[in-house]
């Protein structure tokens, strides 16, 4: 049961799983950071007088005017170490909010953070994270982008501590600001046509929040989207002013912003992936049909994840042969138009699909299937391709899945080689079969959990792994099967050699026919709901005829 996540308000919902949110970090998120017992992150207010405390005869007014006195009064220099040092750049760590928030599949983020928090967050997830510092940067990372490259960007506004020279840190800073930067503000100003900001770790009082907003009110005005702020306990003196600076706060009762964040990007993130299917763009009828089935039910999909470099030789070779065991093979790239996110894609097919063959040929990647395997509830069949079988990886897996390993020198050396292919069926051939014997179970699971779209999709499911089973031969199609695989044929074309070959009854035909006319119907979306009564007349209907044509097929081998 959701605690928090039903207080977003449906639009930014919408916004979210439809890719057109941008989330926009503060200082204020840097506090929930891990650090040794007794330090804390300041405040932007305790930051400011921190810095105040050094200058002599100093009356203190605000944070910003303090950091630019003590700029001025020591140098930048002075400024960078001393703001190294009270961020605690070198000891804080990513905290579970910062792995929490990093989880949920935003393909760009911005923020004005001087810290490295959400790269070293996004690393322990397994993400890579690709900062956009400068402005030489856009032209080379969007085009990267384009190209569905699966890294996040982090569009870091106002710099960091690496690049002392491009940081906003001073008044002057802030104030040359949209002349130093015009690019930046204006990819900034471009990336809000479309996406609607979503500010998290703001106060109305932060020197960054004013000057996003700036840049937001200056380059859009009127036609800006509505804009979003994350509050606990906001007062509506607070909330009324947010509200007249067009932003529109999002106030939580939580006993802190850690336990609120943890627990509220969890439910985005378990949200989101739970409704990607319905945004994509499937164009194999089958990939589509699993797609539609609820997370947590047994499919046959089995998700490709391999370097682009491979993809070719996987879709020529090891995709048919994943098709002959009547699975259906999917790459993120088929399901992802130009401008999509790959990141959520990708993230829903790793937690979705009951087999997984994946490439983990660096640190990152190794990360980011033991990050999945963590979070899974149902069992997963994996098959990893890896540079050596350390003991560290393996001893890490969840224990409840069924795993293998394959050596990628062999896959790297003899791309094409029996041997690797031969390796890949072997998996194949047993995970099939245990996957094959939950499904004869599933939709009855399914109607007894009141899923009754999902079990009338999964009873045809099943009628075609079994119709697979029993009519596949070398004469009708191209495959060699082995003596146990079933096949991969559309299941009308199934039905038609099943009539052809008389294994159905004229009762049995046409009831098929307005059975598999309601199953496309809720595939497609073209009707989202049926009665629990017509369901289980189906499943039980397809539960009859998959018995009856088995028996009419024995019956014609005698």
């Amino acid at each position: 049961m959701t605690k928090y996540i039903q207080h977003i308000p449906k639009p930014l919902l919408e916004d979210i799983i439809n890719n057109q949110c941008i989330p926009i970090i503060g200082a204020g998120f840097s506090m929930n950071c891990d650090l040794p017992k007794g330090k804390s992150m300041p405040l932007w207010d305790d930051l400011g007088k921190k810095f105040a405390e050094d200058l002599t005869d100093y009356p203190y007014s605000n944070a910003l005017d303090a950091i630019s006195a003590y700029s001025f009064e020591y140098s930048r220099s002075k400024l960078v170490e001393k703001l190294s040092k009270l961020l605690f750049v070198s000891e804080a760590r990513p905290s579970n909010v910062h792995q929490s928030f990093c989880n949920i599949p935003f393909d760009t983020v911005c923020t004005t953070n001087f810290d490295f928090l959400l790269e070293k967050g996004y690393e322990s997830t397994g993400k890579y994270c690709l900062p956009i510092i400068d402005e030489e940067q856009l032209a080379i990372n969007s085009n990267q982008h384009i190209n569905q490259d699966k890294s996040v960007f982090l569009l870091k506004l106002h710099g960091d501590l690496h690049h002392p020279n491009r940081m906003i840190a001073t008044e002057q800073d802030y104030d040359s600001f949209l002349e130093k930067y015009p690019l930046m503000s204006t990819y900034l100003a471009n990336l809000l046509i479309t996406r609607t900001p979503l500010f998290i770790g703001y106060s109305l009082e932060d020197a960054d929040f004013r000057q996003v907003w700036q840049i937001i009110s200056n380059r859009l005005g009127d036609l800006r989207r509505p804009a979003y702020v994350i509050s606990v306990g906001a007062k509506q003196a607070a909330i009324n002013r947010y509200k007249r600076r067009g932003v529109n706060v999002i106030n939580f009762s939580a006993k802190s912003y850690r336990e609120l964040f943890e627990v509220l990007f969890k439910e985005i993130r378990d949200y989101w992936i739970k409704n990607i299917p319905s945004n994509s763009n499937a164009f194999d009828e089958q990939t589509l049909a699993e797609l539609s089935l609820p997370i947590d039910a047994t499919n046959r999909l089995c998700y490709v994840s391999v370097p682009n470099r491979n993809v070719s030789f996987y879709k020529s070779y090891v995709f048919p042969l994943i098709e002959s065991y009547g699975f259906s093979p999917v790459s993120s790239d088929e399901l992802v138009m130009a401008g999509d996110n790959i990141v959520a894609t990708e993230t829903s097919l790793l937690e979705r699909a009951d087999m997984i063959i994946f490439d983990a040929e660096d640190r990152k990647s190794q990360n980011e299937i033991r990050n999945i395997l963590e979070k899974r509830s149902k069992p997963l069949h994996l098959l990893v391709i890896v540079p050596r079988l350390t003991k560290s990886f393996e001893t890490r897996l969840n224990e409840t899945h069924t795993i293998r390993f394959i050596d990628k020198e062999l896959y790297e050396e003899r791309l094409q080689s029996d041997e690797f292919l031969y390796r890949l069926e072997d998996w194949l051939n047993g995970s099939s079969e245990l996957i094959r014997a939950e499904l004869n179970n599933e939709p009855a699971r399914l109607l007894r959990k009141q899923e009754y779209k999902a079990a009338v999709v999964s009873a045809f499911t099943l009628l075609e792994s079994e119709l697979n089973k029993l009519l596949s031969t070398n004469e009708m199609n191209n495959y060699t099967f082995k003596k146990n695989s079933i096949g991969h044929l559309p299941l009308i074309k199934l039905f038609n050699i099943a009539i052809e070959k008389g294994l159905l009854g004229e009762r049995s035909i046409d009831d098929v026919r307005k059975w598999l006319t309601r199953r496309n119907k809720l595939v497609h979306g073209h009707e989202e709901t049926i009665t629990p009564r017509e369901a289980s007349k189906v499943v039980r209907g397809v539960n009859v005829l998959i018995n009856n044509v088995k028996q009419a097929a024995s019956s014609k081998e005698n």
